[in-house]
This record gives C-alpha cells, sequence and structure tokens, in this order.
C-alpha cells in the first residue's frame, strides 16, 4: 500500500508531464484506494490479490523495461513474451474471474446477513475500473511491440542499404 501511495503522491508532484499521466494517475489511484477499501471494510483478500498480482506483473514488466535498450532483439522478445504472458494470465484472466468474480460468489452466500452491498458495489467498480485500465495497457504493450519491430525492420534495411553502397 505504501509503495501506491508513495507513486500517487510522485506521480502528482514529478511526473504530470509523462505522457501516460492520466493512465498511470487512475492506475495507481485505483490500486491504493482498493487496498485502503479493503483494509478498511475488513475484506482484506481482495487486497492482498491485489497487491500479489500487481506484484508479479510488475516485477516482468520491471525486467523487460530493464533488458528494452541494452539487450540483443531476440532477448528483448524472450523477456517481451514472459511479461506478456504473466500480464495476460494475472491481469487479464486471474484477476476478473478469481478477484471480480469472487466477490459475485461471497455476496451470493451473504443472503440473510447484514452486509453493506453499497460497500461491494464500490469495491466491485473500483476492481471494474483498475481491470479497464489493464485491458488499456495491455494494448500498449501490442502497440508498443509492434512499433518497435517496425522500427527494427526500417533500422535493419537502413544498416542493408547502407553497406551495399
Amino acid at each position: 500500500m505504501s509503495y501506491h501511495c508513495f507513486e500517487l503522491i510522485n506521480t502528482i508532484m514529478f511526473d504530470m508531464k509523462r505522457p501516460d499521466f492520466p493512465e498511470y494517475m487512475l492506475h495507481h489511484f485505483l490500486t491504493f484506494t482498493l487496498i485502503l477499501f479493503s483494509y478498511v471494510v475488513n475484506y482484506l483478500p481482495v487486497g492482498a490479490a491485489v497487491m500479489i498480482l500487481h506484484d508479479v506483473t510488475d516485477l516482468t514488466t520491471t525486467i523487460f523495461k530493464l533488458f528494452c535498450d541494452v539487450a540483443p532483439f531476440k532477448i528483448q522478445l524472450v523477456f517481451y513474451a514472459i511479461m506478456t504472458s504473466t500480464w495476460v494470465y494475472f491481469r487479464l484472466w486471474f484477476f476478473p474471474v478469481h478477484v471480480i468474480g469472487r466477490i459475485f460468489e461471497e455476496s451470493y452466500n451473504w443472503q440473510g446477513k447484514t452486509f453493506n452491498f453499497n460497500l461491494i458495489g464500490m469495491l466491485t467498480t473500483f476492481l471494474f475500473f483498475l481491470f479497464l485500465v489493464h485491458i488499456f495497457w495491455f494494448y500498449l504493450m501490442i502497440k508498443g511491440a509492434i512499433k518497435r519491430c517496425k522500427n527494427k525492420d526500417q533500422i535493419s534495411l537502413k544498416t542493408k542499404a547502407n553497406e551495399t553502397d
């Protein structure tokens, strides 16, 4: 939770000129709010699941970013495949099916018990918007990979043309 709180404040103070500022801000706001909200309403499994899923994919994303500009293209492809496969599994499949879906399963079992369904509605809404951000970032990952491959092809064509001259 402290990481996302720090990132939220740091983004507001120092990263407002980032091209992806709105998405980055929304992501950290939603994640921080979800973790805090799950703690406040004593529904910790949601906050823990959000943290674990983000940690796994953040690790593979960071590793890809480290190798993005310094490693040969084939190694970049390997780390890109690892990053996208963990992203698809954890954020695009596991997150909606086992985190958001679990809330619906649990709320079905709460019939007859006193529970504030407004809280569940808020929690589900936050989770849904976080899932939409995950989809959008996956789109950007695919778009970036296509752009990188096209640029690599153009660079290699220019290099070959220069070698023949």
